[in-house]
């Protein structure tokens, strides 16, 4: 039994992701080791990309941990990717005052405590629905 904070909210992005960007954050999102391997955390990264490719968003799965953390990690690939990243998303935890925003300016990850949710995120992303996106793009379907 572990703690659940969910979160609404998105981070825009600059430019849409490649189906190959969207694969490498899809692959640390399905695999721990690939989390690893891209951003040396033992956990999954449950910021995924939307089904537009132009932000990211929670991916609605329970028991993230290092969010913070984690959305820098994100923030930090994206920018070595000349990609922007602005936004804010709130949090709210299983305990009553644990609720915040984590905001992004520019690829720069501050959180605040105590703040409440003022937006809803766009759909997350999925390797099935990227699959298939990759799918109409070579086929020109």
């Amino acid at each position: 039994m572990g703690y659940t904070t969910k979160f609404t909210g998105s981070v825009s992005l600059s430019r849409t992701l490649t189906i190959a960007e969207a694969r490498v954050l899809l692959d640390a999102n399905e695999d721990n080791e690939a989390t690893k391997v891209l951003f040396g955390r033992n956990n999954y990264l449950q910021w995924v990309p939307t089904e537009s490719l132009d932000a990211i968003v929670w991916d609605g799965n329970e028991k993230f941990y290092d969010y913070v953390e984690l959305m820098g990690d994100v923030c930090a690939w994206l920018k070595a990717r000349d990609i922007t990243a602005n936004g804010e998303l709130y949090w709210a935890g299983e305990s009553a005052d644990d609720r915040g925003t984590l905001t992004v300016k520019d690829n720069e990850v501050t959180a605040d405590k105590g703040t409440t949710a003022k937006k809803r995120a766009g759909k997350p992303l999925t390797l099935n629905k990227l699959a298939a996106m990759a799918l109409d793009q070579v086929t020109g379907g």
